[in-house]
């Protein structure tokens, strides 16, 4: 029960991405996953609040095998650091992700900056204020635009032509 882009840079290993940007969103998303109404789910989410919401969606949807992961990832990555998450937990302070693991050695990158797709947990937004996208960009990118990334050439061009 995570949005996308909290997914893209970290998840439980063989989870599914449910592909929404809103929790709201989630009565068109019960459309594409009604082919799992049998499956076991257990639903997750940072701290426990959207996952206690959507098992009662997935209950009065028809889902018949539903769980959830109680206190949210945070409580299980403090409790079990490194068990079966790939990546980081995307938190919404300014730490924007945190990570629960000493030994860096054994953290899984699984994030992928949206400009070049190298490996990154890097969030910014969008230079363009316009836009203002939340999205993954390495410092390499960064770099190259001077420390003022843009989430696509479209944005930086609409940027430049209301720059005139």
């Amino acid at each position: 029960m995570r949005n996308t882009f909290e997914f893209k840079v970290g998840h439980f290993a063989n989870s599914i991405d449910s592909t929404f940007d809103r929790f709201r969103d989630l009565p068109e998303i019960l459309k594409k996953i009604e082919h799992l109404k049998d499956k076991v789910i257990v639903t997750a989410c940072t701290g426990g609040v959207r996952c206690e919401k959507a098992s009662g969606v997935l209950v009065r949807a028809g889902f018949k095998h539903v769980y959830q992961l109680y206190g949210g990832m945070h409580t299980y990555m403090a409790k079990f650091p490194g068990d079966d998450f790939l990546g980081k937990l995307y938190v919404f302070d300014g730490r924007v992700t945190i990570d629960f693991l000493e030994d860096e050695s054994k953290r899984v990158v699984v994030g992928k900056c949206d400009v070049c797709a190298s490996p990154s947990e890097n969030y910014v937004n969008c230079a363009n204020l316009a836009c203002h996208k939340h999205f993954i960009c390495c410092k390499e990118c960064i770099e190259k635009t001077g420390g003022q990334p843009f989430c696509s050439g479209e944005c930086n061009k609409l940027l430049l032509q209301n720059a005139k």
